[in-house]
């Protein structure tokens, strides 16, 4: 059984919220958003584990 067969509408939805970060963040391949996405998300996971050290260093 494919996902079509299942939920026609899906496979649509998957596609919209693929393609609107996308042309938001102005990259020309889904790879580079991809990317970029997976950066950003180390980059705030990093933030978060620095801020748990916060008044803890003195």
């Amino acid at each position: 059984m494919t996902v079509n067969k299942i939920c026609p509408g899906k496979r649509f939805r998957i596609i919209n919220n693929i393609m609107r970060p996308l042309h938001a963040s102005g990259y020309k391949t889904k790879k580079e958003t991809v990317e970029e996405a997976l950066k950003l998300l180390i980059t705030l996971k990093n933030q978060a584990s620095i801020r748990n050290f916060r008044g803890k260093l003195f």
